[in-house]
């Protein structure tokens, strides 16, 4: 018998005999990548004859069970999923929006319209276009049509013209304001990782000032965020999601839907170097913020258990 159908039949046991078995559910899955939960599902399918899913859905509740299902999905659908969500409603979550939009690489971004135009028969970009604010949209808009460079060896020279430019210009006006303003968010947008990089090191030179600090100061919040999101998530990427677990359990309760999203996505990559920016940034533990509440409840042992799973003592 596949390993497969071992993990399929011990799942089964634990939902359907005398009340579920969370122990031994989570330790499977915690135990197993995400490919391999794929291949579970499917197996759990061909057995029963039923969505493992659907029996999830019926057998757990609250964050856990949200947990849950987003490790038995494929991660690009978990992201579909949660952009979906993100605009379903009255009010737009832009935060999600940009969480997503502008930390995955351009080829993720890709798969990511495909599944979203199969699943919910309608483009992504259109549906951005209806529910996100006017330079949002826009900036968002940029990002799908993946025109980003992927050059690894940037120019210094060049580095330093686009440093000088992005420098706010003396002479004031509306006009030139926005041209800066235009000019500042396609070198965001466009430049590749690398040249990110040389551009911000050359704009210290020049200014004595950090793109970020500059971006504080200059753009509205949300655009400000997006700007923020990009720089880290192409540059940092691990140190960005540190800050994001910080934005989720800092201060009074817990955003679970970014911490599960986090975890869920970012386990298999870098949970390791994630730990290791949340204690330089933060000078804590980030277990110990992460679980403020009881243990015994089944999302924090889930929890516990893929931080202890992925995280190399």
């Amino acid at each position: 018998m596949s390993q497969e159908k071992i993990d399929a039949d011990t799942i089964r046991k634990a939902l359907k005999d005398n009340g579920t078995d969370d122990e031994q559910l989570i330790e499977i899955v915690v135990k197993r990548g995400h490919k391999q939960r794929i291949k579970i599902r499917q197996k759990y399918k061909e057995m029963f004859g039923i969505d493992l899913m659907s029996d999830l859905k019926s057998d757990l509740t609250g964050d856990y069970k949200t947990m849950m299902l987003a490790l038995f999905t494929d991660p690009v659908e978990f992201d579909v999923d949660n952009l979906h969500k993100a605009m379903k409603g009255e009010n737009t979550d832009e935060d999600t929006l940009i969480e997503i939009l502008a930390s995955r690489p351009c080829w993720y971004l890709n798969k990511i319209q495909i599944i979203y135009k199969e699943k919910y028969q309608t483009d992504l970009e259109e549906d951005i276009i209806g529910d996100s604010s006017s330079d949002l949209r826009k900036i968002l808009l940029s990002l799908l049509q993946n025109e980003r460079s992927t050059n690894k060896n940037p120019d210094k020279n060049e580095c330093k013209k686009i440093a000088e430019k992005l420098n706010k210009p003396e002479e004031r006006s509306l006009r030139i304001e926005r041209i800066h303003e235009s000019f500042f968010i396609n070198v965001f947008i466009l430049s590749s990782p690398h040249e990110l990089v040389c551009i911000s090191k050359e704009y210290h030179k020049i200014t004595g000032n950090t793109l970020i600090k500059t971006i504080e100061e200059e753009f509205s919040i949300e655009i400000r965020k997006l700007l923020r999101t990009i720089l880290y998530a192409l540059i940092s990427p691990s140190e960005y999601f540190a800050t994001r677990i910080h934005d989720a359990i800092d201060g009074i309760g817990t955003n679970e839907k970014i911490l599960t999203r986090v975890l869920v996505t970012r386990a298999e990559i870098d949970l390791p170097k994630i730990k290791q920016y949340y204690q330089k940034l933060y000078g804590k533990d980030m277990i110990k913020d992460i679980i403020k509440d009881d243990i015994s409840s089944n999302y924090n042992k889930l929890l516990q258990a893929i931080y202890n799973q992925y995280i190399q003592y």
